[in-house]
Order: C-alpha cells, then structure tokens, then sequence
C-alpha cells in the first residue's frame, strides 16, 4: 500500500511541476487545466489513503491553496469557451453587444486570477511543497502484506460506489440543479479513484470508469449552462433586463445534457446493480492478486464471465 501511494503521489507531483510551467505563463489554457488534474488526483489519493498513509497537513494546506487558485483561472476559461464558441456568433443587436461586454469583464477577471496564479508558483513556498512531495514518495517504504493496497482501493471504490447510488442525482427521477452538483462532486472522486487503482491493481473496473468519466464529463456540462443560467436569472450589472435568444439556447442545451445524463444514468444503473455470477452478489469486479474476476466485453454486452486463481 504504501509503495502505490508514494507512486501516485510521486506521478502526479512530476505532472503538476511539468504543467506548471505552461500555466504560470497563462498563454495556453491546456496548462491551467492539466496541472489541475494533476492536483486533483493527488489530492483523491491523499483522500483514499488517509489514516493509512500521512503526509504532513502543510502538504495538504498548500495542495488545497494550488487548487483554489488553478479553479478560479479555469472556471473563467471554460465559461469564456461556452460563449465565445457556442453562443455569441449566435446572437445579433444589443444582445450580441451585451455578452460582448460581459465576456470583456471576464477577461479582466481571469487575467487577475492568472496573475496571481503566476506569482503564488513563482514563490518559494511552491517549490517547497514540490519538493516535500518527492521527498514524502521517496522516503516511503512497502510494509505489510502485499495485497494490502488493492484491499483498501477495493474498498474505497466500493464505498464510493454505494454513496452515489443513494444519492439523489441516481435515485431521483428529476433531480434538482443541486442534485445534479453533488453527483458531480461524487462521479469526479470515483472517476479519481477508479484511475489510482488501476494504476495500482489493474483494469478490475475499467468499464465502470469509462463511465464514470462520461457522466463526470456531461454533469460538468449541465453545470456550466447553470452557473450562467443563474447569473443570467439573478439580472445584475450587465445581465440585467431580457435575453429573448441566448436564455432558450442555454435552456435547450441544458435539456439535451441532462437527457443524455438520464441515458448515461440508466446505464450505470444497469451496469453497477447487474451480478457478475449468478452466485456473486458483488456490483464491481475486484481485482486480487489471490482470485481474479475476468469478464470478457464485446461493446456494451458481456460475452463471457470466469473465476481464475
């Protein structure tokens, strides 16, 4: 367990140094974007081995400050994407010169935000945390049995799982705006999950995370169109009064996603409730290293199932 742990960390710890590079420059979006994931991984793997494995909590302070500036350069990003590519060639007369001016503001905003984005990873203090990282990983040493790491990933994928299906953005027929963020919120941590342990153990859930990256992907998208949705509805500084085109556009792509999060839905459903074996309860199928559960898929349909030691 501890050797998995310490090469998780140590992989994403080279990725956030390497993206960083990019976005301290702010030219390239891609590099805001690829250093937050890295930090987002890194951050669902201190979360899955926690009380297990510690790092020190000035690690997990600096990770939660890295994270907070990476968002608030990304977040503007994507809403600058939406409209500038989806929505604004769309629109004429003073709607068109509205959005206009608020995308201007954006982009001061986000020009602020990549400003001190840049300085927060040219200060010392961000290299140290770099450096505390690889030195955490590389001071690290395997103990325990050797299965240890994929009884505790089994287990935290399992336990994850079994939020999300209670969870009412899976149980509700209609769920609520709210409903929909905090399954995000639950489909991103499983997704980062899923990736450590089959980086750890192997592919035991590969279907179940494809999925789970579809939906993270699509609930991203309906709240993207509800950020802008509310801000539209709330009608200050420059969304005050009427938007005749763009509030039905958004509308109707809001509606198109969440059938195709329903789709998706169903799916998973289908997918994490159906047994492996007529005798096997299990949702999942758990890689061991003493019993393997190898299914063989052809598209979405299974064409064989077999227990091999």
């Amino acid at each position: 367990m501890a050797q998995a742990a310490a090469e998780v960390v140590m992989e994403q710890a080279r990725e956030i140094k390497r993206h960083g590079r990019v976005a301290k420059g702010g030219r390239d979006p891609e590099g805001v974007h690829q250093m937050r994931v890295a930090t987002r991984r890194l951050r669902a793997a201190l979360r899955v081995f926690k009380g297990r494995l510690e790092v020190p909590e000035r690690v997990r302070r600096g990770l939660r400050r890295l994270a907070r500036r990476l968002g608030a350069v990304r977040d503007h990003d994507v809403l600058l994407t939406l409209v500038r590519e989806h929505h604004l060639p769309h629109l004429t007369g003073p709607e068109r010169a509205r959005l206009g001016r608020i995308i201007g503001d954006w982009r001061e905003e986000r020009a602020g935000a990549q400003k001190r984005l840049g300085k927060a990873l040219a200060r010392r203090r961000h290299a140290k945390l770099l450096k505390t990282l690889v030195q955490w990983a590389e001071a690290t040493r395997p103990e325990g049995p050797a299965d240890a790491a994929a009884d505790v990933l089994a287990e935290a994928v399992e336990s994850q799982a079994v939020a999300l299906a209670r969870h009412g953005g899976i149980t509700e027929a209609a769920p609520s705006p709210e409903d929909l963020h905090g399954l995000r919120i639950g489909f991103k941590r499983l997704r980062y999950t899923l990736d450590i342990h089959a980086a750890a153990c192997g592919l035991g859930y590969d279907v179940e995370r494809r999925l789970a990256r579809r939906m993270q992907d699509v609930l991203g998208e309906i709240h993207d169109r509800d950020l802008l949705l509310d801000r539209l509805a709330a009608g200050k500084r420059l969304y005050r009064g009427p938007w005749p085109d763009l509030h039905p556009r958004l509308a109707h792509e809001r509606q198109a996603l969440v059938r195709r999060f329903l789709r998706l839905r169903g799916e998973w459903i289908r997918r994490t409730r159906e047994p492996v074996l007529e005798d096997d309860p299990a949702r999942f199928v758990s890689l061991q290293p003493a019993r393997v559960q190898l299914r063989l898929v052809g598209g979405t349909k299974h064409v064989a199932s077999a227990m091999v030691r």
